[in-house]
């Protein structure tokens, strides 16, 4: 992985607001073309997956959501799925656990096949209310998943304070050689985020 883009208001826009469709393999032919090596896909898991136990994933829009793999797959990228907008997740945390998990074995077992370009990124940005130890707790739950199907698979993980350096010394990784660390470094914010709210 080294020249990156991140596909978003894609598979991540929020389904109240925006209708969800599927990714045109257009556009991943102009980010192929572009030189481009990796994909990153943002997917709203959480908005597609039941609130109760078996919290099973909408095969329509998983179906989606591996289309848009493969094709990225296709044209010779590096695709990392990131659970993405789980503020459900993160409000809740300890509530949210069993369903964290239970997402991940769901994605996990519809890409066992896939080859190793393929990667997981946990989840996007944790933050407040989630504390540091809770997160590091939800780390365990989601790669125990991943790993029930996917052994070597590679497994991105943030810190909390949204991703950025600063929750990093909170950070416990587990002992796995496939878990790579991201950071989100967006300083300085008012120059990164221009015109954000």
């Amino acid at each position: 992985m080294r020249r990156s883009i991140n596909l978003g208001n894609a598979l991540d826009v929020d389904p109240t607001a925006a209708a969800v469709a599927a990714v045109a393999k257009a556009d991943l032919d102009v980010i192929a073309a572009a030189g481009f090596d990796t994909l990153r896909l943002p997917v709203r898991w959480t908005s597609h997956s039941a609130t109760r136990t078996p919290f099973t994933i909408d095969e329509w829009f998983a179906r989606l959501v591996d289309d848009a793999v493969f094709a990225g797959l296709e044209r010779g990228l590096e695709v990392i799925v990131d659970m993405h907008h789980a503020g459900d997740v993160t409000s809740n945390p300890d509530e949210q656990e069993q369903r964290f998990g239970a997402i991940w074995t769901q994605i996990a077992e519809r890409s066992a096949e896939l080859p190793d370009r393929a990667a997981f990124e946990l989840l996007n940005e944790p933050r407040s209310p989630t504390s540091a130890a809770q997160w590091n707790r939800m780390i365990d739950v989601g790669l125990d998943a991943v790993r029930q199907t996917n052994p070597t698979r590679a497994v991105i993980v943030g810190t909390t304070e949204m991703g950025t350096i600063a929750g990093l010394p909170a950070l416990e990784l587990p002992a796995d050689e496939h878990v790579i660390v991201t950071i989100h470094y967006d300083e300085p914010f008012h120059f990164t985020h221009q015109g954000a709210p």
